[in-house]
């Protein structure tokens, strides 16, 4: 990636989605990786490399939505932890990025509401990941989506994930005064 743009193409992209769709994945990731040191994670964020990219829309209504992203990423500087293997916190920031670069060239306006990760395995200092992120629901309110995080060349899992996310136009209960005084 360079500052003056995306170094991938559309057509470089496998998968099924319009070279529209495409092309705001990797504008998507090309933007959270260049926000420079303001952006959190955005090192790591100049890393992921979209692969493959699916997308199948329902008939007029347009209510059933699949999507499924495949990015790439080696296991690298400021991802590991002491053990020099991938950083439970770096796992939740994939399981965050790639299902929302998944969803966003569809479904825009909306925030995360749970992000769940199980750490398998632990996935060593330069090894190739392949991060798979796929809608399992799409709702006007609510989606959902799962992550995968696998060794690129044996397919051992090393992190599975839910992430949750609720269009931001939904407004959540606020708390009574009163339960917000009791908590001070």
């Amino acid at each position: 990636m360079s500052a003056s743009g995306p170094s991938i193409q559309p057509s470089e992209l496998a998968g099924t989605a319009t070279p529209e769709l495409k092309q705001t994945v990797i504008n998507t990731l090309w933007y959270w990786g260049e926000g420079g040191p303001r952006y959190y994670s955005s090192q790591i964020g100049a890393r992921i490399k979209p692969i493959r990219y699916d997308v199948a829309l329902g008939s007029e209504d347009k209510k059933k939505v699949d999507a499924e992203l495949e990015c790439e990423i080696e296991v690298g500087d400021g991802m590991v932890n002491g053990f020099n293997t991938l950083h439970g916190a770096c796992s939740a920031f994939l399981v965050d990025v790639c299902p929302s670069c998944c969803l966003i060239p569809i479904v825009r306006d909306h925030v995360t509401l749970t992000l769940d990760i199980v750490c398998h395995a632990a996935a060593s200092y330069g090894t190739l990941l392949k991060v798979v992120a796929k809608t399992t629901s799409v709702g006007s309110r609510v989606l959902a989506l799962r992550c995968e995080i696998r060794d690129q060349k044996t397919d051992k899992l090393y992190v599975s994930g839910t992430h949750i996310k609720v269009a931001s136009n939904v407004k959540m209960p606020r708390h009574s005064r009163e339960s917000d005084s009791a908590r001070l």
